[in-house]
């Protein structure tokens, strides 16, 4: 299997977290209300459900690794798989911890 990027398995779920994290704050630049009402304590909850959902996605692009470096038809299933897992990840945290 030929990987497209030779980074480890913990490698990816750190970034898979700091992406999710980079993503989250970007959008409360443009909605700084987004998390109006919530205590310290859930804010923290927040963005750990958030962290949790990104490491969770990046070890889902870790395994899909070989489909992307196939190409074609199974390139494109292995983004849809991985942006799917990451909504999945995040709801399902999120419906838990709420």
């Amino acid at each position: 299997m030929a990987e497209l990027h030779g980074a480890p398995l913990p490698a990816r779920l750190g970034q898979g977290a700091a992406l999710a994290l980079a993503a989250t704050a970007v959008r409360l630049v443009f909605d700084p209300h987004a998390l109006t009402g919530l205590s310290f304590r859930q804010g923290a909850v927040f963005f750990s459900a958030v962290a949790l959902a990104g490491a969770l996605a990046g070890a889902g692009w870790y395994a899909t690794d070989g489909l992307r470096s196939r190409g074609g038809w199974r390139r494109l299933a292995a983004h849809a798989l991985a942006v799917l897992a990451l909504g999945a990840f995040a709801v399902a945290i999120v419906a838990v911890l709420f």
